[in-house]
Order: C-alpha cells, then structure tokens, then sequence
C-alpha cells in the first residue's frame, strides 16, 4: 500500500498536516473548514464538514493555517520566462512566493537567439528549480518566415525532435495565423508533427472572422491568449477555444474577458495566463495572483477566478494530479488572507513549506550554466551614425512609417509622411512626434540595418536600444538624432545586450541583459531596481505609461497588425508582403 493511501486509513501517520483551514473545492465552489492531511508529497486526506474528529489527522508536523483560505498552487498556462529578464531559477524564486507552482513555458524567444540549443537550456535551468516548468515546443521560429532573420528556422524535423523531450506539454503559440489558415506547407507540416505526437497546441490569433478562426481551429489549434474585445472573446469561447485570460505587464485582457465569461455562464474553456510580465511588476504586483485580483475586480466571483488558475488550467493542460486539492494530488497548495487581495501567505510544493510571508523558505539551487556567460552579439562590422539616417536628395522626401493605433504597440497603422531633407537626410526627428526606428540584426552578421520613421511613441529627447525585440530579439533604436542612436546601440553591443538610454552622445541609464541579450543574472530585487531606474529616465525623455520599456520591444513583429520593422525593412504583416521606405513619387 502507497504512502498516502496509507495514512488515508490510518495505517501510518502523515507527514504533514494542516490544520484550521477554509478550504476552497474547485470542484463544487464550496468553503468549508477542513484539515488536510500529507503523505508522500501528495494530499492524502482532506476532512468534509460532517466528518467527526476534525482535529484527528495525525501527522509528523503540523500547520495552523489559522482560519484562512486555502487554495491549489496557482498555474499560469502560457508564459515567455524570458520575458521577465530573469532566468528560470530567478524567475522561479519571484513566482513561487506569490503562489504560482506550475507552469507552461515558451521559450520562443531564447529559441530565436539560439535555435534549439534555446530548448535545451531551458530544460536544463528548469531542473531541481521547485516551481515545476513544462515546455511548449516554439512553433514559429522565426515568427513569420522570410520577413526577419533569426538563428535558425524550426521545420518539422526540429519540432519533431523537441516534441519528443520529456516534459514537454504542447506546441507553442502558432503566430503565424494567417500562415495557418491560408495552409502554408511548412505551418500545416509543424501542426501535424504536434497533432502525431499527440500534443495540445497553443494558439495566438487577432482580428479573424468566424470562419478564419474555425479553419485555424480545424487545424488543431486549441487556445488564444490575444483577446482584446468583448466581441473576440465571446467567438473564441463560443467555438469551443480555451480562452487564456491575460494579464501581463502592457497586454492586460482580464477585465473584458471577465466580462464575455460571466456572458456566457463561465464555460470550462477558459484559464489565466501572464505572457510576459516585467521583473518589477512580478516584484512588486506579482504574477498569477494579480491576475486573480483584477479578474475579481472585473466582476468575476473569487471562486470562478480559482478556478481559471487552478482546475480549468490543469485539465487544459492534461494534468490529472494538480489544479485541485483531492486525495491522490500532488500537494501544491497556497495559503491566502482573503479571495479578493489574495496576499499568499505560504506556499508549498509537493507537500513541502516552500514560502511563507513572500520569502521563500527552502534551499534553492543556484546553477551557473555556460550559454548564461556568452556574448550572443553577433554583428558585421562597426556600427556609424550613418547607420541611424535615412538617405534622400532634394528639399523634401515621402516615406512610408509606423504609426501607433490610439498609443498601442500592438496595434500599428501606416503612415505616410513628407519630411524635410538636411545634409542629404531625411529630418524624421524634427517631427512632431516622430522618431527614427532602427533594427539591426545580430545573430548572423548579415549586415542588415533597416530604418523608418515612428510616430506616436511621445519620444521628445535623446534615444532608446534594446535586444529584446519580439520574436527574433534584433537590435532595434529609435531615437530623435543619430548620435545618441549610435551612443545606445554600441554599449548594447558591447556589453551583450540588453536596455541602454542615452543623450548628448552618452548612455545616462541602461540594465544590462547578457544572457542571450534577454536576460540577467542578477536577482529581483537588483533587476527591478535598474528597470525602475531606466523606466523613470525613458519617461523623462517623453515615453509616458507604466511599461514605456516593454511597448518598445512590439515594433519588430511581423505577425502582429499592421505595419512593422524588421531588419529586412517595413513590413505589412496583414498581406505579408515587404513596403518600400520611399513613397514612390504620383
């Protein structure tokens, strides 16, 4: 007889039990009190309201959960870990005090920098971590073939090979949705690999009809985390998609899908997710458990919102033994003050006191991995000044640019604009509210360099760098002159990536990112404070909003609407096709 199964009937003492809880069933949406016994990491016992001897659990150690609530250990179903600058045991030190235990992990954008060895490191810097990580297999790397350049580009065979991996749960976000639905060989050949292996897949789809999204669907297509109107969630939900309600650090979708799940009597189809969260929001919001706050802030009840992060996760996931806490599962549970703050006051895993008071409480590992010590820069020759202009003859010329769509990032129009011509060079910067946007590509040493003007970012002064640039993490720049352009894009080349800032020819704030050029070595704490400190120096130089960093890092990605930069040149990502820089001339 099992250990659990064991202290079930009493046979053997458990290993832990907790006492004095309110426990909350994602089963039947009941609070009750109750006593929870542990045996072997997982829940043996959990006593119901008319059981007698509430206080007869046994056990080696006991936790008096003192009256407050008690949860299943939070899941987030669809995150870039890269995105929160940290690495996966950083990462996993922030998350797992705010109640997080689980989660499904997208490594596309160290993929982009690395290709598959991106994969494999981060299997490896998941291992022995606490938080358990499962892997989503990137589907589009690159995000769109031909429009940008990256490491190397992932075909069926390299799919095949990573699918394959142990822990690997799904097929990562299918970008490139159009791509899909227009049956592209090499996107319908990739959906195959994942429907023959027998692995869910992960979608990311905007602005379709209901027939495009049913074709995408049909495809095997399972999920989207992209909504952002009342009208697209309801569809989605309606056809039978899973709805990952998202809650990050500049896309914050909860409340309107709040709104579609109690429209539509809160279907199963739905869980929470992140996608890519700020390391100081993670520090100071923290991650699924904000996501809980907002969504019960938004009109959702508590329960319902526990069981998008818990139940509803774990059966999209294909996970039996977590998401709730019934005999036989493993024993990740999160002890909260109330359902509508939900400030985790003790987490564990596996039955064990992981954190408590948001510090965590058991040893962790601390890994030096060799790929987290190399200078992943890799550009053709020395960048100039020259590099940041855009060439033209004559008093005036007409160019082709992005536009922000109401100040979304994720949202960009064309627009075409008539510039002044000084010293044989477009003025793009003496704009109202025009910068120059530059990506340079850096895995390859092609050379490429593309520009364009920007409109709508509020850049008054200076210039702006980074490598995190989605989905294959060029460097890109955008600034009002040329010096300062260059200033910031070779300290980044120098220093292995990152964010710098500078004016007057010199970087004035800057976090540096060596791991890959998307990620930092340094805890939390250290990290939060270098963004805070560079987001307060980018808002001074006129970006305003709470993530004037990360609404940067959109411009380069040519699956989202309409009109983006990559180092190739503009791109109109609804037609897939290239734009020229120069209006052509009537």
């Amino acid at each position: 007889m099992n250990h659990p199964m064991a202290a079930a009937v009493g046979d053997k003492p458990f290993d832990l039990v907790l006492k004095n809880a309110q426990f909350v069933n994602v089963h039947t949406e009941e609070i009750y009190r109750a006593d929870v016994g542990i045996a072997g990491g997982r829940i043996a016992h959990v006593t119901q309201p008319e059981e007698d001897g509430l206080s007869a659990l046994d056990g080696g150690a006991v936790y008096d959960c003192a009256n407050r609530f008690l949860l299943p250990g939070f899941i987030d179903t669809h995150v870039h870990i890269e995105s929160s600058m940290m690495t996966p045991a950083n990462f996993a030190r922030t998350v797992i005090p705010h109640g997080t235990t689980t989660v499904l992990a997208d490594p596309h954008e160290i993929c982009n920098v690395l290709g598959v060895e991106g994969i494999d490191y981060c299997a490896e810097a998941a291992r022995d971590i606490l938080l358990r990580v499962f892997l989503a297999v990137p589907s589009c790397v690159p995000s769109l073939l031909g429009a940008e350049s990256n490491k190397m580009v992932f075909g069926p065979a390299e799919i095949a090979r990573m699918l394959a991996m142990p822990g690997v749960l799904a097929l990562g976000e299918v970008m490139d949705y159009m791509g899909v639905i227009n049956r592209d060989p090499r996107m319908i050949a990739i959906l195959d690999e994942a429907l023959q292996a027998g692995k869910m897949v992960q979608g990311h789809v905007i602005d379709v009809t209901s027939r495009q999204l049913s074709a995408y669907m049909a495809a095997g297509v399972e999920s989207d985390h992209e909504s952002r109107t009342l009208a697209d969630a309801v569809m989605k939900l309606r056809a039978g998609m899973t709805l990952e309600c998202r809650y990050g650090s500049t896309a914050q979708n909860v409340p309107v899908e709040a709104e579609a799940l109690a429209l539509l009597n809160y279907p199963v189809n739905a869980t929470l997710c992140t996608d890519d969260r700020e390391p100081d929001d993670l520090l100071r919001r923290g991650h699924i458990d904000e996501a809980l706050r907002q969504a019960v802030r938004a009109g959702m009840s508590p329960v319902k919102a526990v069981q998008l992060a818990t139940r509803n996760a774990a059966l999209f996931l294909g996970q039996k033994d977590i998401g709730a806490l019934r005999p036989g599962a493993r024993a990740d549970m999160v002890l909260v003050n109330d359902l509508h703050d939900f400030t985790v006051e003790a987490v564990f895993i596996g039955g064990r006191l992981c954190a408590e008071n948001g510090r965590l409480t058991a040893p962790f590992p601390s890994p030096a991995l060799p790929i987290e010590s190399r200078n992943t820069m890799n550009i053709k020759g020395a960048l100039s000044r020259d590099d940041f202009t855009i060439p033209a003859q004559g008093d005036s010329v007409r160019l082709n640019g992005v536009s922000l769509r109401n100040g979304d990032p994720f949202m960009t129009k064309l627009v075409q604009t008539t510039f002044a011509v000084r010293n044989g060079c477009a003025a793009v910067g003496d704009g109202a509210d025009f910068v120059t946007l530059a990506v340079v590509e850096r895995h390859n040493a092609t050379g490429n360099v593309a520009v364009a003007p920007l409109r709508g970012t509020g850049l008054r002064r200076g210039a702006i760098a980074g490598t995190v640039a989605h989905d294959s993490h060029n460097l890109f720049v955008l600034g009002k002159n040329p010096d300062d352009m260059l200033a910031a894009a070779l300290r980044l080349v120098e220093s292995g990536g990152g964010f710098a800032a500078a004016e007057n020819g010199r970087v004035v704030a800057e976090v540096p990112l060596p791991v890959c050029g998307l990620m930092s070595v340094h805890p939390v704490e250290a990290l939060a404070a270098e963004m805070a400190a560079l987001k307060r120096t980018v808002n001074d130089m006129g970006i305003v909003g709470g993530s004037p960093v990360h609404m940067l890092t959109w411009f380069c990605l040519p699956v989202l609407p309409e009109v983006r930069l990559t180092d190739k040149g503009l791109f109109d990502t609804v037609r897939q096709k290239p734009l020229p820089l120069y209006v052509p001339a009537e």
